[in-house]
Formats: C-alpha cells, structure tokens, sequence
C-alpha cells in the first residue's frame, strides 16, 4: 500500500526528515525532555529546511506540498526520542496556524510567512477549565468595541501554549445562539496583545 500512496519524492522527503531528527534532535532529547519544552532554534532550523510550510501556498513562502508529505513528517517526527516533539510540530504545522489562512489577507501575509519560516509558534486554545475539549461547552466570550474585539476567558491545556506566539482562540460571539456548537468564532491573538497573558 505504502508503495501505491508515496512516491520517490516523498521518500527523498522521508530521508531529509529523519536524518534532521537522527543528527540535530535526538542527540538533545535528554537535555530537551529535562527542560520540557524545545528551544527556538530548532524551530528556526525546521523552517529553514522547509518543513513548516507545507500546509501553506506559496504566495505566503509555503510549498503547498500536500497531505501525504505532512503524514511522512509526522512519520518520522514520530520516531524522535523527544518527548511529544511530533504532536508539538505537528499542531503548529496541521491544526493551528492552518486557520489563519480564514483569517483577514493582512493578518495573513503577516503571520503565515512567521508561521512557515519558525519565527512564530502557533497553538489552538479550545480547552477551559470545566468544560474540556467540548467546542459546544465554550464559555470565553467576544464582544465587538468600536474596530477591536475583546475576549473574556480562560484556556488550559494548549499544545505550544506557553512558547505561543500566536494562539487559535475559540470564543463565543452569538451567545444565545440556538445550539451550543453555534455561534463560535476563532480569533488569532497574539503574544504581547493588551490583556492577553500565560499562566
């Protein structure tokens, strides 16, 4: 099966990502697992070699490589001695920083090419105290003021959350709407933003 799925490109692909992992990670994992938390660089380093980009288009700096390449990278971060390493990126590659391609073209050409290039740590905060994973129990709250939004609420158990430099925040902006999974919008927030702050 493998054989009718990938071609010789994701397999020069699959080389590339496990000898990054074989020579510039897991001679780390001991002093990275201590830690609990990966050093920019090696973000920085992921970005140079390409390997945060290829959700993305290249008008952003991505290389719009495909699903198959974003499994074989998965694949093979998988086999890292460090702890959770492929979950961390993997977020950051498939989950979060893909919604901000819904986001405004400024905030885009913005924050997408950071996402790419490892500058920037993109997380999803959906999880509250209470109400777990469950998108339909959100009580963070939006509201509109004049051009800006504010949010009021709390977030726990967010992937990259404490090296974010952007999160993916879920929050209630259609409070009484008729179902609980309804009326929620996303809202990209930085790091630095007034009010906005890690615990």
């Amino acid at each position: 099966m493998r054989d009718l799925l990938f071609t010789d490109e994701h397999g020069m692909f699959r080389e590339s990502v496990a000898r990054f992992v074989r020579e510039e990670v897991d001679p780390h994992a001991e002093a990275w697992n201590a830690a609990g938390e990966l050093p920019r660089s090696i973000w920085l380093r992921m970005g140079e070699l390409g390997f945060l980009g290829g959700a993305f288009p290249e008008e952003y700096g991505g290389t719009a490589a495909g699903l198959l390449y974003a499994v074989v990278l998965a694949e093979e971060l998988t086999r890292s001695r460090v702890s959770g390493f492929a979950m961390t990126v993997c977020d950051h590659t498939d989950m979060s920083a893909n919604y901000l391609l819904e986001g405004p073209q400024a905030l885009r050409r913005r924050l997408i090419p950071k996402c790419i290039s490892g500058e920037a740590i993109c997380g999803l905060a959906l999880t509250e105290p209470g109400g777990g994973s469950d998108a339909a129990a959100n009580r963070t709250r939006a509201r509109r003021e004049g051009d800006d939004w504010v949010l009021d609420g709390q977030k726990v158990f967010i992937t990259n959350g404490w090296k974010a430099d952007v999160l993916i925040v879920a929050a209630r902006t259609d409070p009484p709407a008729a179902k609980g999974h309804e009326g929620i919008s996303l809202f990209a927030v930085e790091d630095g933003t007034p009010g906005f702050r890690k615990g």
